[in-house]
């Protein structure tokens, strides 16, 4: 999620690694090829009893030769890719590119070899294994597609990846906003009312309401502007949010809040609970001339952290809950964004009652 203003800059970390992410690679890139030299070139010592050195020049003119050719199978790769080509379509293009390739890369090996063991010793030697190199030149050129093809895959489902999480904050960031535009005209309306009926009858009342009203825009303001926060901070939002309530509705709302204090750390999408209170003194205040109650309260087992939002109104249906415009499924759709398993449960009391229970995994 942003802060207001900021603006994500998706061809950085979405569209593409980061030059520090380039440079990795091509240090372990030349690193992954020096030490096929190296081992090769111990390899071919041991075995023709040449001098190490000796080897070691020919095997990095060999194998070095191969890993700058291919690059040219790693631009290609991509640009096939990019482009969408069909399987068929890209394995006639490799074999096609391969065939010059092996040819440009035995050359410039052939002609190292030649200028070191002279020209009758090298036609003497080509004669004898050409069959052998020719078959090894191309698994080494099928090999480097191979494992470019992997990379590259892999690259872009890390890719695809970054740019779905990017995506799933953009939207959590407008769902909240639009959780907000909902949210703020219409609790602010009532309370600034409120208020006003208190001018005159209870002028300390209606002062106590604009200093928590000034207390809850405080702590709005600064959660709107977090990706997550903790239950702690949520609750004390809540507590400022119910305290305006209190207030505004008398002895006729009685407020419990039990949350143990090692859950207040648990972290929360900001604006979890507020609809979910919201709508308890909807249902079960604002509609009722009777005395109710509203509860918060959490709980932690094997399954995750619990948390309810309890009121003894007359409850609700998921339906309704549905197209209320402080509704369920805003308040549900941030909560799997935040945790693929995290759930929402609404249960209706009989005769009167209703819990909003959000379970998130441990």
């Amino acid at each position: 999620m942003t802060a207001p203003g900021r603006v994500i800059d998706l061809g950085s970390d979405v569209l593409g690694p980061r030059p520090r992410h380039g440079i990795t690679a091509a240090i372990a890139w030349l690193a992954g090829w020096s030490a096929l030299v190296l081992a090769m070139a111990a390899l071919v010592s041991a075995q023709k009893r040449i001098p190490f050195h000796y080897a070691l020049a020919s095997e990095a003119v060999n194998y070095y030769t191969l890993a700058a050719l291919s690059l040219s199978v790693w631009i290609a790769s991509g640009r096939m890719a990019e482009r969408h080509w069909r399987w068929p379509r890209q394995a006639a293009a490799h074999v096609a590119l391969g065939a010059v390739l092996v040819a440009t890369w035995q050359a410039v090996y052939g002609f190292h070899l030649r200028s070191m063991m002279g020209a009758r010793a090298f036609a003497s030697l080509a004669r004898d294994t050409w069959m052998f190199q020719l078959v090894n030149a191309c698994v080494l050129y099928a090999s480097v597609v191979a494992v470019t093809i992997a990379v590259q895959a892999a690259r872009r489902a890390r890719t695809n990846e970054r740019r779905q999480h990017e995506m799933a904050l953009l939207a959590r960031d407008a769902e909240l906003r639009a959780l907000m535009a909902q949210l703020e005209p219409h609790f602010l309306l009532n309370t600034l009312t409120s208020t006003l009926g208190l001018l005159d009858e209870s002028p300390g009342d209606a002062r106590l309401m604009l200093e928590r009203l000034a207390e809850w825009l405080k702590a709005a303001f600064d959660e709107v502007q977090e990706p997550e926060i903790t239950l702690g901070r949520e609750l004390d939002l809540i507590s400022a949010y119910l305290g305006i309530q209190e207030l505004r509705f008398g002895s006729r709302l009685q407020v419990s809040i039990d949350v143990p204090a090692e859950l207040h750390h648990v972290a929360v999408p900001p604006f979890l609970l507020q609809p979910l209170v919201e709508n308890a003194v909807e249902h079960a205040v604002a509609r009722s001339s009777g005395p109710a109650t509203i509860e918060i309260r959490a709980g932690s087992n094997n399954a995750g952290v619990r948390i309810e939002v309890v009121d003894s109104g007359p409850g609700f249906d998921r339906a309704s809950a549905q197209t209320d415009r402080h509704g369920l499924s805003l308040t549900e759709r941030r909560l799997q964004a935040f945790a693929a398993n995290a759930s929402l449960r609404v249960d209706r009391g009989r005769p009167a009652g209703c819990t909003v229970a959000i379970t998130l995994p441990p």
